[in-house]
């Protein structure tokens, strides 16, 4: 009876491990299944994620070739303009004891200097269009050809009469964007003509001023409150003349809005004709030379890391 048990037990215990085995094998296939189907499934995902990525990367190369094509075209530009605005050297051979500092935010700038000789008197032109880079770039090519018209094609050497047809030159040229677009296109000028056989320095401003260090007192001589171009919201412009005597020691400062207007410092806040004035006087013993070191140095160190808000001129002479 025991035997018969145990063969009974031995019977029940080999179904219980035939019926294990099926279950191992079917989880088994099952399993190699789940795995092929997942492997399928990545396999094909990888297959999509690479052909996008080769998408991706396509469109970034063709871009970068796009930006680099770009970047060169302005560097182009930038010769190009290098050669239509006055270089320092040039500002030297007229007058020895000079700098012209430029800090462009762009590769191109939309400030320009314009500098000649006319007889026995120097004409120098500072101007700040609106604008910066491309935009700006384009309005001072305009208005230094414009400059050439005025002053050496027609002689025209007063100051005044200097602007008055600038500022009838540049707005007829952009009167048809003017009336499209309600456009400020034009710029910001100051014209000085300094007469070294009568020691005289004329002056005329179309919203820029002229500062002068005279001994121990700095002087700021008004330009017009009118721009050059833009909306002409008034019936007639007029930019007065003013005539200085310059004495030997005497240094004259021209400059245009990016060094006032630059933001930074410790609270982050304009540097400001303030502070600009305060650097005029305690530098203007220095040589030329020496000035523009400092003043490079103060807006460097004021800027810092701050993004550069405008285009940056700034010419001293002395006669």
């Amino acid at each position: 009876m025991q035997l018969l048990s145990c063969r009974i037990s031995l019977g029940h215990l080999s179904i219980q491990s035939r019926n294990q085995n099926v279950r191992l094998k079917r989880s088994v296939v099952v399993s190699k299944r789940v795995r092929k189907i997942v492997h399928s499934a990545v396999e094909h995902r990888t297959q999509i994620f690479q052909h996008e990525n080769q998408k991706i990367l396509g469109l970034l190369l063709s871009e970068q070739n796009r930006l680099l094509q770009f970047e060169e075209s302005v560097r182009y530009a930038k010769n190009l303009q290098d050669v239509l605005l006055t270089p320092e050297s040039k500002l030297l051979e007229y007058l020895p004891q000079s700098f012209l500092l430029s800090q462009p935010r762009d590769i191109l700038t939309g400030d320009f200097v314009w500098i000649n000789k006319l007889h026995h008197k120097i004409i120098i032109a500072v101007g700040d269009c609106t604008g910066h880079g491309i935009p700006g770039a384009l309005m001072s090519v305009l208005g230094v050809s414009i400059f050439n018209q005025i002053i050496l094609d027609e002689r025209t050497i007063d100051p005044s009469e200097i602007l008055k047809k600038l500022d009838d030159r540049i707005y007829n040229s952009l009167q048809g964007a003017t009336l499209n677009r309600n456009s400020y296109d034009g710029m910001d000028v100051a014209v000085v003509v300094i007469d070294k056989n009568e020691h005289t320095v004329m002056f005329a401003g179309a919203k820029r001023n002229l500062m002068v260090m005279s001994g121990r007192q700095l002087s700021e001589i008004k330009g017009a409150r009118f721009p050059i171009g833009g909306l002409r919201l008034e019936n007639k412009r007029h930019y007065p003349a003013h005539i200085l005597t310059c004495s030997p020691n005497d240094t004259f400062y021209l400059h245009t809005d990016g060094f006032v207007d630059q933001f930074g410092g410790p609270n982050d806040k304009k540097l400001g004709t303030k502070r600009f004035k305060k650097l005029i006087e305690i530098a203007h013993e220095e040589r030329l030379y020496n000035q523009k070191v400092l003043f490079q140095e103060l807006f460097n160190r004021w800027k810092s890391s701050t993004e550069q808000t405008d285009d940056a001129t700034l010419l001293a002479f002395r006669c």
